[in-house]
C-alpha cells in the first residue's frame, strides 16, 4: 500500500491528541470507509470543522448529516454505497465540488460530546424517576 501512495499520503502509527488535532484540522476531509458500530473518528474530524466522506453503513449513519443533492439541510459530510473505489472516488470528487459550512459541521459534532451524553443521560434518568415516584 505504501509503494502505491503519492507524496501527500503519509502513513502513521498511534498519535497523541494534540497530534492527531494537527492532522484533522490541516486535512480537507475525512475518509471513512470502515463500518464501526459508533466509529469516533468522524466526530473528532466534525469537531473540527471536517466534512466526512463514509461508508452508508454502520455508526456513520448515526454521526454524519449525508449531503443530499436537494441541498435541503446542512450536512456534515457524504456517503457512498459501495466499498469500491470507484464509489469512493466518486464520492470524494463531489465532496469537493461542495461548500461546506465548517461551523455548522463543527457544532453537529458538539452533540456527541461527553458532557451533553452526561446532561441527556441524568435528565432521563430524573425523569423516569419523577413519574415512578409519583404513582
Amino acid at each position: 500500500l505504501k509503494n502505491l501512495a503519492g507524496s501527500t499520503i503519509e502513513f502513521v502509527d498511534w498519535q497523541p491528541p494534540e497530534k492527531l488535532l494537527t492532522y484533522y484540522r490541516g486535512c480537507r476531509m475525512l475518509i471513512f470507509p470502515g463500518e464501526e458500530d459508533f466509529g469516533i473518528v468522524p466526530v473528532e474530524a466534525m469537531a473540527c470543522g471536517k466534512p466526512v466522506v463514509a461508508f452508508a453503513k454502520g455508526g456513520a449513519l448515526e454521526t454524519v448529516i449525508g449531503f443530499t443533492t436537494a441541498g435541503d439541510q446542512p450536512a456534515t459530510g457524504i456517503f457512498f454505497q459501495k466499498q469500491q473505489v470507484d464509489d469512493l472516488i466518486s464520492a470524494v470528487e463531489r465532496a469537493e465540488q461542495i461548500e461546506w459550512d465548517t461551523n455548522f459541521i463543527a457544532a453537529h459534532a458538539r452533540k456527541f460530546d461527553t458532557s451533553v451524553f452526561r446532561e441527556k443521560m441524568l435528565n432521563f434518568i430524573r425523569e423516569k424517576t419523577q413519574l415512578h415516584f409519583s404513582k
